[in-house]
């Protein structure tokens, strides 16, 4: 089953994120579901699949701050279960995280198009992948080890991978870009 809007937002609600995060969620979902022009182009997307993951991705974001910053991801996915979702749609909010990309194969679109929507959102503006990396690395020191450069990367081969098959640049979908597009 694959939660509406409505439910995904009732969720939210229950797990009392903040409107912040709510806010940063919806334009995750926002630069998520702008894939719909590579669905036209024949791509296989599941779009309410990838609206639903988005808008839930960090619903445990309040209780893995501070100490219990590596469990993020983690708990939403137990949560999702909790709430009777399926494994594998707790599985594709879990790989939101960019880091994850070092660890596991992203095989569908829904998970490529997850992760490089968060890896463009900051707060609740779009923003390109240097300033989103930049903050990230200032906010959570231990982004700074070396293996998060080899994650970088991986998200740059990603965002070369998913522009490679539409007519935009990823410059396009910077909120003060968007207004001309």
């Amino acid at each position: 089953m694959i939660p509406a809007t409505e439910q995904c937002l009732q969720l939210l609600k229950k797990y009392e994120l903040p409107d912040n995060v709510i806010a940063h969620s919806k334009k995750v979902r926002d630069v998520a579901i702008r894939s719909e022009e590579l669905k036209k182009r024949g791509e296989q997307i599941n779009i309410p699949l990838l609206n639903a993951a988005a808008l839930l991705h960090d619903l445990d974001k309040i209780k893995t701050l501070g100490e219990n910053f590596k469990k993020h991801g983690y708990v939403t996915k137990e949560i999702l279960l909790k709430e009777g979702f399926s494994e594998d749609f707790a599985q594709l909010v879990l790989l939101h995280k960019a880091e994850h990309l070092l660890d596991f194969e992203y095989n569908n679109w829904e998970e490529k198009l997850l992760v490089y929507a968060d890896s463009r959102t900051l707060d609740d503006k779009t923003v390109s992948f240097e300033q989103r990396f930049q903050y990230a690395i200032n906010k959570y020191p231990h982004l700074r080890q070396p293996k998060f450069q080899e994650v970088k990367q991986k998200v740059l081969k990603l965002e070369e991978f998913i522009f490679s098959k539409l007519d935009i640049n990823p410059d396009d979908l910077n909120d003060q870009r968007r207004k001309i597009i």
